[in-house]
């Protein structure tokens, strides 16, 4: 059986999350998209997207079914975060809150979110809604998460 692309980009993501040596418990959170999980009996909740564009900027669609999405997950955890793996550049992660700064609550067919960045520095975020107030880093991930756990 052939390996998918996205099992080789969500791979890269749980594989830092593994590596840490932390105790920690994934299992796949149902989603049609099939791409969230939940951390230690639903207490984290990961929604991965992946772009494979290999620089700056990264763009991510999000459908309403996706944005639906990452809402039952936000309820149905104590924190929930978006990850978004860019290429091979790197892996970074914002919560569902930092999430809703740029992607309102008010869902359009289809939205986007956008990671830019020069050489050696942070992420800026930008999305349909808005402008993330501060720059993100590639320690955010698995960083956030872990110290969570």
């Amino acid at each position: 059986m052939a390996i998918s692309t996205s099992s080789y980009h969500y791979g890269a993501a749980l594989f830092q999350l593994l590596s840490k040596n932390k105790a920690i418990n994934i299992t796949n959170f149902p989603t049609q998209s099939n791409n969230s999980f939940s951390i230690n009996n639903d207490f984290i909740g990961l929604h991965l997207k992946y772009s494979t564009k290999k620089s700056s900027p990264w763009t991510f669609s999000f459908s309403r079914q996706h944005q639906e999405e990452l809402r039952i997950i936000s309820e149905m955890h104590k924190h929930s975060f978006l990850v978004l793996i860019c290429g091979s550049d790197g892996i970074t992660c914002i919560s569902y809150l930092e999430l809703k700064k740029v992607l309102d609550e008010y869902y359009e067919e289809t939205e986007w979110i956008k990671l830019s960045r020069l050489p050696g520095q942070s992420y800026t975020l930008t999305g349909t809604d808005g402008v993330l107030d501060h720059k993100i880093t590639s320690a955010n991930f698995p960083r956030d998460i872990l110290a969570l756990i």
